[in-house]
């Protein structure tokens, strides 16, 4: 901890330094300034005086959320650690079962997006989970269609634009994939048996197992 030329306190406090640093400003003499704390002896009636009381502590920052408070939007606790069922149930809010979520979005409505290794669900306003693309099955990882009969290799990341369509890092594919308001899925870059680093179109660059997507209001992906 240091002073400054305004005797303004600053980095890590030393024991030794703040006494010379409020020499330096004044302090432990007769003059005006800054007076270093100095521990009374007890009074001569054997009474110690009473302590100068502690300040308050700064509050600590209040959560997002306006009321500071967390709830649970959709899923079950008990439902994930060892022993737990893998199965992703669709429902409601106390119904649904998420195994992994490996990303969130959520639309202008309030509508929250949730990315699984094989399939995108909705969370709507009330809670409500469905799963609008995608699904499971352990001898398809790939392939483009509407709503259940898309298949994805793992998602890894989701975002959404202001026209609510989806987009999604498919790392298992190495591709990104884009998902539209009524829940085709359609490959947007990449191919899942060209794999690479190749700047250039949409239609041949390579990509090689993204984990993260973002969009911007321009349309820019990232």
């Amino acid at each position: 901890m240091k002073l400054d030329s305004a005797c303004r306190w600053s980095g890590i406090i030393s024991s030794m330094l703040l006494v010379a640093s409020l020499s330096a400003c004044g302090g432990g003499s007769n003059n005006d300034g800054v007076t270093p704390p100095v521990a009374m002896p007890p009074a001569s009636g054997g009474a110690a005086p009473t302590p100068a009381p502690t300040p308050a502590p700064t509050p600590a920052p209040t959560p997002a959320t306006p009321s500071g408070m967390l709830s649970l939007l959709a899923g079950d606790i008990q439902s994930i650690g060892p022993g737990a069922s893998s199965a992703s149930i669709d429902g409601s809010p106390t119904a649904a079962k998420f195994p992994v979520v490996t990303g969130l979005a959520v639309d202008g409505q309030g509508n929250v997006f949730a990315a699984q290794a094989d399939r995108v669900r909705r969370i709507d306003t009330n809670g409500v989970v469905t799963t609008i693309a995608g699904g499971t099955n352990t001898n398809v990882t790939y392939l483009d269609g509407a709503g259940s009969n898309a298949r994805f290799g793992s998602l890894q990341g989701i975002a959404i634009d202001s026209r609510g369509n989806l987009f999604v890092a498919d790392s298992g594919n190495s591709v990104i994939r884009t998902i539209s308001p009524a829940g085709v899925v359609r490959t947007l870059v990449g191919g899942p048996n060209n794999r690479g680093y190749v700047d250039g179109p949409i239609d041949t660059a390579k990509l090689n197992g993204p984990v993260a997507i973002a969009i911007d209001s321009t349309q820019i992906f990232h």
